[in-house]
């Protein structure tokens, strides 16, 4: 190979690992600034967010548990689904 292919290679090598170097350097900013965000947050907001995630996270559960009432209360006002025609849901 020609001296001039070299150094091409080598300069587009350097580039690369420079990309490379920056997006690692670029992850572990963003990293960091989520730890800080977090450590950031006030006494009331944390307790916020613990109060938060004591909620069970379960869609399934709560629509059998809509559904369920929803039939309970028809059934103890005597309606049915087609008595209330002008009710699209």
């Amino acid at each position: 190979m020609p001296p001039q292919e070299d150094e091409t290679n080598d300069k587009t090598d350097e580039k690369e690992s420079i990309k490379q170097d920056d997006s690692i350097e670029g992850e572990e900013n963003s990293v960091n600034n989520i730890q800080k965000s977090d450590q950031a947050l006030t006494e009331q907001e944390q307790a916020q967010r613990a109060w938060l995630n004591q909620i069970p996270d379960n869609p399934g559960l709560f629509l059998r548990r809509k559904f369920e009432h929803q039939y309970q209360q028809q059934s103890a006002t005597g309606s049915s689904p087609d008595n209330n025609s002008d009710k699209i849901w």
